[in-house]
């Protein structure tokens, strides 16, 4: 109902708003693996379905790696990028090798799957996806002749959708977590993996904080993808994976540690890396900790090390316990 002024007399008038028609058929929320490849699906399928892709991120990097067992023949075979014959398991103690005829375990880079299902994507007019956008919010909207719909809120406006499927994770309380961290090296043949067997968990064991093992990808003679996973009661935090992931380097003999000691030289280490400053030449970033993973090129050992009683002082500065 609107009120307005016609000749100096208010007026009453009705207004009928219409509530408005479904904008999409399908919204998936979160264009990660698991949305980038429903819509892949969708898209090959030609189904007529209006579908919408929302994700947050502002573009895809080389994030992650899937692995997996599979034969020759599916869809995505052309995207793989190594495959192993052989497996192995082992606990440090005993190793075991195994191999199933007909199956491969196979590999995808993360940016090529995004590539790909991005590129599949783009040719079916019904299904598009768009970055940048966050869903802030979801309600059950009135249903209209069709059937019931939701009221979908995002960073770029509301939008009406039939069905939503939201992919994003759930930070919830979890039975274990999955918690791993690795890296991509040239290890100059450092590691005893032939490049025809895949380490699908190697050093397995378990300690105080839950069942661990590593992961080893061997690409060629010399590079591998090496993966320290644990699971866990608890998520662990980033920082203490990443210490684990370098002690597993270490005990593989490829030697890596974190270190901050590189900040000393920050301004040094920046200009030697190309990393863009500021107009003014100030720094654009700031160097957390520094990560060398790599081999030495000379002789490689334990760094000369102060007891750890001379270099600790309790509650006060020059206070030294010797016990």
């Amino acid at each position: 109902m609107l009120w307005f002024i016609r000749n100096g007399v208010y007026v009453r008038s009705m207004c009928i708003v219409q509530s408005p028609r479904a904008e999409v058929d399908v919204l998936v929320i979160g264009g990660g693996a698991a949305g980038l490849s429903l819509g892949r699906r969708i898209a090959l399928s030609n189904s007529g379905r209006r579908v919408l892709i929302l994700d947050g991120r502002g573009d895809y990097t080389d994030d992650r790696t899937w692995s997996f067992w599979s034969n020759a023949s599916h869809d995505m075979r052309h995207l793989i990028r190594h495959e192993w014959r052989q497996w192995r398991f082992d606990d440090g103690a005993s190793l075991h090798d195994h191999g199933v005829a007909g199956q491969t375990y196979q590999t995808i880079r993360g940016l090529d799957f995004y590539n790909e299902a991005r590129r599949v994507i783009a040719r079916n007019r019904s299904v598009e996806l768009k970055l940048g956008v966050k869903v802030t919010g979801l309600r059950a909207a009135q249903p209209d002749g069709s059937g019931a719909r939701v009221a979908v809120e995002t960073s770029e406006g509301p939008l009406i959708a039939r069905h939503v499927i939201d992919t994003r994770p759930s930070s919830g309380p979890a039975l274990l977590f999955q918690c791993f961290a690795g890296s991509e090296i040239d290890h100059g043949g450092l590691l005893p993996f032939r490049p025809d067997v895949a380490g699908v968990m190697t050093r397995m064991r378990v300690d105080e904080h839950g069942f661990a093992f590593t992961y080893v990808l061997p690409f060629t003679t010399t590079t591998a993808l090496v993966e320290f996973t644990r699971f866990s009661r608890r998520a662990l935090s980033p920082l203490q994976l990443a210490q684990e992931r370098d002690a597993e380097l270490r005990a593989l003999g490829i030697g890596t540690s974190l270190t901050t000691v590189i900040r000393i030289h920050a301004t040094e280490t920046l200009q030697a890396l190309g990393v863009p400053a500021n107009d003014d030449g100030s720094p654009r970033f700031e160097i957390a900790a520094c990560i060398p993973i790599g081999r030495p090129s000379g002789n490689f050992g334990v760094a000369p090390r102060k007891p750890a009683s001379a270099v600790t002082h309790w509650n006060t500065f020059g206070d030294r316990r010797r016990d």
